[in-house]
């Protein structure tokens, strides 16, 4: 059923696992979503072209371009998008904590619940991207 408020959203999801992408990318599309899939930063660099995305949803430990990677090409080419990324962390070591706290990153710890993920996407598009506190 889809979900008024979310249609004409389009999301991009990017990570390199095949079941988890489909499962994301399917329960998203469920709730009135557009959604775009990408394997790694790489393929979503190409994605991103013109489709005017309102929301980038990352994981961070990825083959060829990594998320990091992502998000600082994405601020330089997208900058709107750099507060609209949500981070999918399967093992937060230090390093990436603390890449997320300095950049005032959104991120949930796999695994996690799909109402979360959903929350998570409400939250930061109805805030129109402004950086966590």
């Amino acid at each position: 059923m889809q979900n008024p408020h979310q249609s004409g959203k389009r999301l991009l999801l990017v990570d390199d696992e095949v079941t988890l992408r489909t499962v994301i990318s399917e329960t998203l599309s469920d709730a009135g979503y557009m959604v775009d899939v990408a394997k790694n930063g790489k393929e979503a660099l190409q994605v991103l072209g013109n489709k005017g995305h309102d929301l980038i949803i990352s994981d961070i430990n990825m083959p060829e371009m990594n998320g990091i990677d992502l998000y600082h090409e994405v601020g330089k080419n997208y900058p709107e998008l750099k507060t609209k990324t949500l981070f999918l962390v399967g093992s937060p070591t230090d390093e990436i904590l603390s890449f997320i706290k300095k950049n005032h990153c959104r991120y949930l710890t796999k695994p996690f619940k799909i109402s979360d993920l959903v929350g998570q996407i409400k939250n930061i598009l109805d805030n129109k991207g402004e950086k966590a506190a």
